[in-house]
């Protein structure tokens, strides 16, 4: 996938001395009021390749201009299908917050924003015992984020980039939303727009979401729900972290990080098991 073209690069012959590419528009890429549909996730399953994207809101910063959806080119035809299209704020689709707190007051960056490239602080929270200024702020694009060693170090805002899909053999679609807030910052950086040594760190955390294809028709989970297989996640209904309330994966936090997913998956076929990157992996 060129990113930076949002087309789908195709390269045959790779093996020999001239290979070819070419660059695929997607055909049925949704128009994306007040944003940019910007693909990333790629995945080849019988004779197609499926792409991820999300609609970034970047023009609006409404939440309500945010969505993901995944198209299929049919490499025998030559053409594009939209499988599933799905809203990225709520109430439909409230995710896991970034920074959790037993006190839900304190939780911070609860939901997918729309991208951004300024940098520019806000304050929200204003969680004084972990080093946070006191004076709440709520106009930057960055929540300020305290921690008990290194204080107010840390910035947040979920960014969903559609970066991985991954097919099961019983028919289940698992997909990615990773963060971009970590790309744009990293560990320990200084700030882009001030003369300081304070430097700030991402705190950063996607999502792992689940769909069925059922008679054709792909259907999101719901409430930690696969309604297509009669499936429901053990512990993961309403619990204000997925679409309609709960989610299908629920087992994707690590520590106050309520998604600490981080990007990619791995399915073996013929397991049970999916393999995710995430955050403080080694944490309990």
């Amino acid at each position: 996938m060129n990113l930076f073209t949002r087309k789908l690069v195709r390269i045959d012959s790779i093996l020999s001395g001239t290979p070819v590419s070419e660059e695929i528009d997607i055909d049925s890429a949704p128009d994306c009021p007040n944003g940019v549909f910007r693909p990333m996730g790629l995945a080849v399953n019988r004779g197609k390749v499926y792409v991820g994207g999300v609609c970034t809101a970047e023009n609006s910063g409404a939440s309500s201009d945010l969505f993901a959806s995944v198209h299929a080119y049919d490499l025998a035809t030559k053409t594009w299908k939209a499988e599933l299209l799905f809203g990225l704020s709520g109430p439909d689709y409230q995710r896991g917050a970034i920074i959790g707190n037993a006190d839900p007051n304190l939780e911070q960056c609860t939901d997918w924003e729309s991208w951004v490239d300024t940098y520019t602080e806000r304050n929200l929270v204003a969680d004084i015992a972990l080093g946070e200024p006191a004076a709440q702020n709520p106009d930057g694009n960055f929540e300020i984020v305290g921690d008990q060693q290194l204080g107010p170090e840390f910035r947040c805002r979920g960014q969903a980039m559609f970066s991985d899909i991954v097919f099961t053999r019983d028919g289940l679609v698992i997909m990615e939303l990773m963060d971009r807030t970590g790309h744009q910052f990293g560990y320990r950086q200084l700030r882009p727009d001030v003369m300081s040594n304070d430097l700030v760190s991402a705190a950063s955390g996607g999502d792992i979401l689940a769909a069925y294809i059922k008679d054709g028709t792909w259907e999101l989970e719901h409430n930690a729900t696969l309604a297509g297989i009669g499936r429901t996640s053990l512990n993961g209904e309403n619990n204000n972290e997925g679409p309609g309330g709960g989610e299908y994966f629920f087992a994707n936090r690590r520590n106050l990080h309520r998604d600490a997913d981080g990007g990619g998956l791995v399915h073996v076929p013929g397991t049970d098991e999916v393999l995710g990157v995430v955050l403080n992996s080694t944490q309990p």
